[in-house]
C-alpha cells in the first residue's frame, strides 16, 4: 500500500532528465520519501440509503433495494432464473446487510407451489451476517403439464424506515418482490431441452 523508496522500482531516474532506458520502462521515478496513497473511510455509523438490507438472487448482477444498471431505476423486483422438473432442483435468494442494525426478515412466497428455506431469520448490522434462501418447487402442488406460472416472494423486513410510518417500508423502498417463473413442461416424443442442454438417450 505504501510507495516505498527502494522497493519496485527497476531504477532512479530523474523526469526531467528521463533517459530512453527510463522510457522504455514507463518513466517509473522511485519516490523521494515513503508515501502513502490518499485513504477513504467507509462509514459505519449511519445506515445506507437504500436501508439496512439487500436482497441478491441466482443469475443476475442486481440487487433491491436501490438502483443500479441491472433493473429499473427503484425497482423492487427480481427475477429468478425459470424452474421446472428438469433443471436444478433449488435456486437462491441471498441477503446481506446493508446498514448499522440487526433486522429479522421473512419471506412468504404466493402460492404453497414454491418453498423457502429458511423462511424466515435475521441479518445482522454492520455489514455482517448474509443468509442464502433455498427456493425449491412442490411438483405434487404444481398445476398440471402444461403450465407456466409466475409465484411472487415478498421479503419483508422488520427494519422499517420510519419516517414513512409503514412496517411494510424498507428504507426508503417498498418490500422485496422475488419472481419465481414455474414451468411444468409436457415430455416431448423426442428430445428433452432445458435451460438450452438438449438431452440425449445412447
Amino acid at each position: 500500500m505504501v510507495l516505498e523508496t527502494y522497493l519496485g522500482y527497476s531504477g532512479y531516474w530523474y523526469v526531467s532528465q528521463m533517459s530512453s532506458a527510463a522510457e522504455a520502462d514507463g518513466g517509473r521515478q522511485q519516490p523521494m520519501r515513503n508515501t502513502a496513497p490518499a485513504l477513504s473511510q467507509v462509514q459505519l455509523s449511519e445506515t445506507s440509503l437504500p436501508g439496512n438490507i439487500d436482497v441478491h438472487v441466482d443469475a443476475s448482477n442486481a440487487t433491491v433495494s436501490g438502483d443500479d444498471a441491472h433493473h429499473a431505476n427503484s425497482g423492487n423486483t427480481l427475477v429468478l432464473p425459470p424452474m421446472d422438473p428438469h433443471r436444478p432442483k433449488t435456486r437462491c435468494i441471498n441477503i446481506f446487510a446493508h446498514g448499522t442494525a440487526g433486522c429479522d426478515r421473512t419471506l412468504t412466497p404466493s402460492a404453497d407451489t414454491v418453498t423457502v428455506s429458511p423462511a424466515s431469520g435475521s441479518t445482522a448490522g454492520n455489514n455482517g451476517t448474509a443468509t442464502r434462501v433455498y427456493v425449491s418447487i412442490d411438483w405434487t402442488r404444481a398445476p398440471p403439464a402444461p403450465n407456466s406460472t409466475t409465484v411472487n416472494i415478498e421479503v419483508v423486513s422488520s427494519c422499517a424506515w420510519l419516517y414513512e410510518g409503514e412496517n411494510n417500508y424498507w428504507g426508503p423502498y417498498h418490500a422485496r418482490n422475488v419472481q419465481v417463473p414455474v414451468i411444468n413442461p409436457e415430455l416431448p416424443t423426442s428430445f428433452l431441452v432445458s435451460s438450452k442442454v438438449i438431452s440425449i438417450s445412447p
